[in-house]
């Protein structure tokens, strides 16, 4: 595909297709020559803070977010699929409360 074309392709809003997927809206657009991104989430207004903002030339459109709310901090990527679709692929840090097994021996500190 052209690279202008795809880039874009690219631009403008996006949002789950799938109706247990998250609220947030992805923004792409551009700014000169640089690509920007915006994710917001609409049920409390909050804006994630983007960066390492990665276009491939081709489909690939790469970035970071960090959810202050939550501490979450996702590596995310755009892959164009068609004219009004982009698979959405993401990693993220996550939490839990961990507690010690009680036949676990506690060690003397040193």
């Amino acid at each position: 595909m052209n690279s202008n074309k795809a880039r874009s392709l690219l631009l403008g809003t996006w949002i789950t297709a799938d109706e247990y997927g998250s609220d947030v809206e992805y923004t792409v657009s551009e700014q000169g020559k640089e690509i920007k991104i915006e994710a917001i989430d609409p049920n409390d207004g909050e804006r994630a803070e983007i960066r390492d903002v990665v276009w491939d030339g081709d489909i690939n459109l790469s970035f970071a977010a960090y959810w202050a709310s939550s501490g979450r901090f996702a590596k995310c990527r755009f892959t164009l699929a068609s004219e009004n679709r982009v698979h959405f692929t993401f990693t993220y840090t996550d939490h839990e409360t961990l507690h010690r097994k009680s036949n676990t021996p506690l060690e003397p500190s040193r």
